[in-house]
């Protein structure tokens, strides 16, 4: 349990998750528990599932022919939300194929999807390979194509500059950035038709998102917390 981090930024935990898929920990199980009960929910996880053993105990486990799982935890408000990554029966019996039904996150239908995003498999530019990365889901990406039209039909210097700045908030993961990249045409061509001379304009360069560090708080850091509260 010690060697767990809860992140509080979404950015860290789309990060970790998309790492650990990368590696090969393509079948997942994900819920959600109070902050109070979380402690008793990692305990359980560390008892049936082996969560948060080190690096040496997982590769010593895949040298013997085993599955291994991880935890990312994320804290948001009076919640904690947890995803428990395995990998596939194929590479190594874990007693988590047996005790839960574990999703596919490569398949369609079954993909990891956190506030509005998804985990896909992307054409990599120039190449004959795909990336992993997140993207928008179809319903949040309909959702801002519909509030670029309203904004800049609304001729509201507010509306339009605040859902540019929206846009601009998302992660900076590839997938994302060729969305936003895709709105943003529909901005320019929708402020074009309405004739607005004075409408904001977008910012010249959309980030990728950087590395992220393990910023995130212990069990421990958390208890001191919710004590400090009370």
């Amino acid at each position: 349990m010690k060697n767990l981090l809860l992140y509080s930024s979404l950015s860290i935990v789309l990060q970790r998750i998309q790492d650990f898929v990368n590696l090969g920990y393509t079948r997942y199980v994900c819920g959600s528990t109070s902050v109070d009960k979380i402690e008793q929910v990692i305990a359980l996880f560390e008892m049936n599932y082996q969560a948060s053993i080190s690096r040496y105990q997982r590769t010593k486990r895949t040298h013997m022919g085993l599955g291994n799982v991880h935890l990312v935890l994320r804290l948001k408000g009076e919640q904690v939300y947890w995803w428990l990554l395995a990998t596939p029966p194929e590479v190594g019996r874990h007693p988590i194929h047996e005790t839960d039904t574990l999703k596919n996150a490569l398949i369609v239908g079954e993909r990891i999807e956190i506030d509005g995003f998804e985990l896909v498999r992307l054409p990599k530019k120039g190449t004959d390979h795909t990336k992993l990365t997140w993207r928008m889901t179809t319903s949040t990406f309909d959702g801002f194509s519909q509030s670029v039209v309203e904004a800049v039909r609304s001729r509201s210097y507010q509306r339009m500059q605040y859902v540019l700045y929206r846009l601009w908030s998302n992660p900076g993961f590839n997938g994302i950035r060729s969305q936003i990249g895709k709105l943003v045409v529909k901005y320019r061509a929708e402020v074009k038709r309405a004739s607005i001379k004075d409408a904001p304009k977008p910012p010249e360069k959309l980030y990728y998102l950087n590395r992220r560090p393990h910023d995130g708080i212990t069990v421990k850091q958390l208890r001191a917390q919710l004590k400090s509260q009370v």
